[in-house]
């Protein structure tokens, strides 16, 4: 757990344009980027324990509301205070999420198929652009270029791989492989609505892992909602829950549409095919991690 939660929090340092030294934690900034909520957050890693959920809101006003943004997020990675904490949070109105972290550990309950390639940064553009200008949520053009510009300010920091299955010649999956050393973490797994229940995404999903390994990841993991069932897949596919962090938000301006805070245009994985469970819509992933 700790492993993993060093990797993002380094991966969340590493990719912002300006950081500040909090008690306890940091606060992250990409300036230009404003509306990516993934990239301008506070990330706490220890709490006193008389700590409320109010005087950390008020904390977050006091950081946050200078830099102009239309948000409050805090990530709380204190595994001690952190649910306590979540829950006073969920009682303000702010959204909670549980972000499990699950290490790959076992062998899969399926073998991949389908067509799986490696896609080039031009590439995954041109696809994360389709997706977002589909997305029910109907983001905004100015929107839509920070969520683009975000997952490049995010690979120029951290190295980064992506995979897509094909149909027809045609990426309609994709997912991330983010890679430091010898850890490893998978994110941001999208399939196009029209190719979902078709054991794709487990497929690239599969394709990730297998490249991971074969490039020397000792530790290998992903972050996933728990209140969310598609963690039941990548139990399947071979992963274990070892550990949780909370991230809790509060979205000021009405013009954001739903999840432009997810990881790398955010990160979770999310519908899988009852039964099957196969075919996430959205990735694994943590609004800790960076957008």
């Amino acid at each position: 757990m700790q492993r993993a939660s060093a990797f993002v929090r380094e991966a969340a340092v590493a990719t912002a344009e300006r950081v500040e030294e909090l008690e306890g934690g940091v606060a992250l900034f990409c300036d230009r980027l404003p509306d990516v909520w993934d990239l301008n957050y506070l990330w706490l890693d220890a709490v006193p324990t008389d700590a409320t959920a109010e005087t950390l809101a008020s904390l977050a006003d006091a950081i946050q509301e200078p830099a102009g943004l239309g948000h409050r997020q805090i990530v709380l990675a204190d595994l001690e205070e952190g649910a306590r904490l979540a829950r006073e949070f969920s009682a303000l109105g702010w959204t909670v999420s549980t972000l499990l972290h699950m290490e790959h550990r076992r062998t899969p309950d399926r073998q991949r198929q389908a067509d799986v390639r490696e896609l080039d940064e031009v590439g995954q553009r041109a696809f994360r652009e389709r997706l977002l200008r589909e997305a029910p949520e109907s983001y905004d053009e100015d929107v839509v270029r920070q969520l683009l510009e975000a997952v490049r300010v995010g690979s120029a920091a951290i190295p980064t791989r992506w995979f897509a299955a094909y149909v027809e010649d045609e990426p309609v999956s994709i997912c991330e492989l983010y890679a430091v050393g010898g850890t490893s973490q998978i994110e941001d797994l999208n399939t196009l609505e029209q190719y979902r229940n078709r054991g794709l995404a487990s497929a690239v999903f599969l394709h990730a892992v297998e490249r991971a390994r074969a490039a020397g990841a000792e530790f290998l993991f992903l972050l996933a909602e728990e209140d969310d069932w598609p963690w039941h897949l990548y139990q399947r596919l071979g992963f274990d829950p070892i550990g949780r962090t909370y991230s809790v938000l509060r979205k000021l301006d009405e013009r954001l549409p739903g999840a432009a805070g997810a990881a790398a245009a955010s990160r979770r994985v999310t519908r899988v095919e009852v039964s099957g469970l196969d075919e996430p819509q959205r990735s694994p992933s943590a609004s800790a991690a960076w957008a």
